[in-house]
């Protein structure tokens, strides 16, 4: 009876280690000097008002949060991109993707940064280079994925999202 107790250490371990081979170790500056080479790299917090949250979330059919973080990469005068983390529930445990779009809130990259569910529904990276060149208002029609629809229904919320997030933020710099 004592092995009981050893196998369910060795199970929740075996669990918490396949949870964290799911994550990315790239640091967001990282991923963002990838995408924009010799670009200066900021991280800032973008607040959005109430109406404009509230709008959001009636446009989007969820709740948005207020407070926004997100990194942008400048060039000299120009601001060449920016990126930002989304953190969603998939199935049951959470994703975290790390979405980088150019100054026009073009996709350029999507790429998993954490992923807790079971390592067979993670979207492939060949998946995600489907979303480069979309923008706010394109369709979404990637594939689906056999086996991980939670998965793909989750990461197509998630541009949307975070494209629609940067259309707003977008719209209130021109002010």
């Amino acid at each position: 009876m004592k092995r009981w107790p050893t196998f369910a250490v060795l199970v929740s371990l075996g669990l918490l280690i396949t949870g964290l081979a799911s994550q990315t170790t790239e640091t967001a500056e990282a991923i963002m000097r990838g995408q924009f080479p010799g670009a200066q790299i900021q991280k800032k917090t973008f607040y959005l008002s109430q109406e404009s949250a509230q709008k959001l979330s009636a446009e989007l059919g969820e709740h948005v949060s207020r407070i926004q973080t997100y990194y942008i990469a400048n060039g000299g005068a120009a601001v060449l991109g920016f990126g930002t983390f989304d953190t969603h529930t998939v199935r049951t445990k959470q994703e975290t993707l790390f979405i980088v779009m150019d100054g026009q809130g073009i996709i350029k990259h999507v790429q998993v940064a954490a992923f807790l569910e079971p390592r067979d529904y993670i979207a492939p990276e060949r998946w995600l280079l489907l979303f480069r060149g979309k923008k706010s208002g394109d369709a979404l029609d990637q594939p689906t994925i056999t086996g991980s629809t939670l998965t793909v229904k989750a990461v197509k919320n998630s541009v949307r999202r975070t494209l629609a997030l940067q259309k707003l933020h977008a719209v209130s710099n021109a002010k």
